[in-house]
């Protein structure tokens, strides 16, 4: 049997599909660098207008995906050198996106009972990608 058989994973017959499927998404972010990266010294203002944008932004993204109750983000910076980097100073940028995904109804809240929030960096070969980016994936939690 193929393994897309009628379009089931695994070459399952259509009465042995699963049903506990989860949704997974990812967002891409345009962003090379963060700009609400803890290391920098930014201005209450500053830090404001930027999380009121990257928060919007996530909702934008996010209106059309469904209700998840429970579920697990991950903010991934995919950068093309080896340079020494913290992923919790990615924290700030993640916590608005997070928001913005609050603000779309993708869950109730962003506590740690109902969202799993991470950050990673991860470096990408140069050869093959111009320049650096961010990606938010969202992945539902099976109850």
């Amino acid at each position: 049997m193929s393994p897309d058989y009628l379009g089931t994973p695994d070459g399952a017959s259509p009465d042995q599909v699963r049903t506990d499927a989860v949704f997974t998404a990812s967002i891409l972010i345009p962003l090379a660098r963060d700009p609400l990266s803890l290391n920098l010294r930014l201005h209450w203002r500053t830090v404001a207008k930027h999380t009121k944008i990257w928060r919007e932004f996530a909702a934008t993204q996010a209106a059309r995906f469904p209700h998840l109750g429970c579920c697990t983000v991950t903010l991934t910076w995919h950068v093309l050198d080896r340079r020494r980097r913290d992923a919790d100073n990615l924290f700030r940028l993640c916590k608005a996106l997070c928001d913005g995904l609050v603000d779309a109804g993708v869950t109730l809240d962003d506590t740690p009972h109902l969202m799993d929030k991470h950050c990673r960096i991860l470096v990408e070969d140069r050869r093959l990608h111009p320049s650096a980016w961010m990606t938010l994936t969202i992945e539902q939690v099976p109850a």
